[in-house]
């Protein structure tokens, strides 16, 4: 059991360990969201080294009692600690004065504990104990994990991408090992779960990253040419595209036009994401992919052009999007041929508009 325990807290602290210099090392990472993550794997090797210290200790001689007390210590206070900080690198945490409050009190009575014997303690004989309140640590813990498991879900709503299958397994899977160490406390391997469990959810955070548009917060490119060819059943296409964006530009300058640019996106995803999936594919093109065949089509574009009005009320330089829609059948083109027909119908109705608003300006 020794060397198979060994075995598992070395595997779980390398792997930690590696994981953060890849968090610093990814020049995608904001530093705030590289400091938390770091900070994360930092905790979890703490966490894991003094779970080890602890039970190696146990039984040594009476000479090693105050290390053994500071290592429970550690250890307690570090683990619920370690969830609240990953929970916030994934997304930014509500209340986080209340969070950072409890756990100033929750380590604070952890450190009471090392004389008071209020969480645990260590006699004389170097024995370690729970005590009466022994049930605030486990608490504190299956606290933290809950809020990493809320801040995950928030994360997978912001993002359409969001590979649920994928998060519901790396939950589980970490959950799997918590609670085989919680019934069979002579199978410790939650340290090994966490670490494993952090690798996987960093590959899945990364991936939606790789797959999304910074400005806009929709999909970018990159995914959308991956839906090009994995696309097998009938859907809609929808082409966007701002109507004059480079005079935009030029007359109010590129930081309005990136403002305008969100906005749209966030028109698109609030009106259409129900439906489909919504992408930005170039610098002012957009695309949505309504997978919903049924979806009220002009309910919904009537909708997103009285969100873009709204827009223009409030500034009337905001941009005018023409859009076009086509239907794509497997049996019939592909989703490619579909997307430059909904372009083409883009493309009269930029032209459309641009007669009438020139007719406009005439009379």
């Amino acid at each position: 059991m020794n060397r198979y325990y060994s075995a598992v807290i070395l595997f779980a602290v390398l792997t930690m360990a590696m994981l953060a210099v890849m968090i610093w090392r990814n020049e995608a990472l904001a530093k705030k969201k590289k400091y938390d993550m770091v900070l994360a794997a930092v905790l979890i090797i703490v966490s894991a080294v003094c779970e080890y210290l602890g039970v190696r200790m146990t039984g040594a001689p009476a000479k090693w009692r105050v290390l053994h007390s500071l290592v429970k210590f550690l250890e307690f206070s570090a683990a619920p600690a370690s969830g609240v900080v990953f929970a916030g690198s994934v997304f930014p945490l509500r209340g986080k004065r209340w969070i950072r409050l409890a756990l100033v009190l929750h380590a604070a009575l952890e450190f009471l504990s090392m004389f008071r014997g209020i969480v645990f303690f260590v006699d004389a004989d170097n024995v370690y104990m729970h005590c009466r309140f022994y049930a605030v640590y486990p608490l504190a813990y299956a606290l933290s994990i809950l809020l990493v498991i809320v801040q995950c879900v928030r994360f997978m709503l912001l993002h359409q991408n969001r590979n649920k299958l994928g998060l519901v397994m790396i939950s589980l899977f970490v959950l799997l090992g918590i609670e085989w160490q919680f019934f069979d406390g002579g199978t410790k391997v939650v340290w090994l779960s966490v670490a494993i469990g952090y690798v996987f959810f960093y590959i899945y955070y990364c991936d939606i990253l790789q797959q999304t548009d910074k400005l806009t917060g929709l999909l970018n490119r990159r995914s959308y040419e991956n839906r090009l060819v994995l696309e097998r059943k009938p859907v809609w296409v929808l082409m966007a595209d701002v109507d004059e964006f480079k005079e935009v530009n030029d007359k109010k300058g590129h930081h309005f036009g990136d403002v305008c640019l969100s906005r749209i996106g966030e028109a698109l995803k609030s009106t259409y994401g129900r439906y489909g999936l919504c992408y930005r594919i170039g610098g002012d093109e957009f695309c949505v992919i309504l997978h919903r065949v049924d979806a009220p089509r002009e309910d919904l574009r009537e909708l997103f052009e009285a969100k873009l009005e709204e827009a223009r009320r409030a500034d009337p330089d905001f941009p005018f999007v023409s859009v076009g829609c086509a239907r794509f059948d497997p049996k019939e083109t592909t989703l490619e041929g579909a997307a430059i027909q909904a372009d083409l119908i883009m493309y009269e109705c930029k032209q459309r508009a641009k007669r009438e608003r020139e007719k406009n300006k005439i009379r």
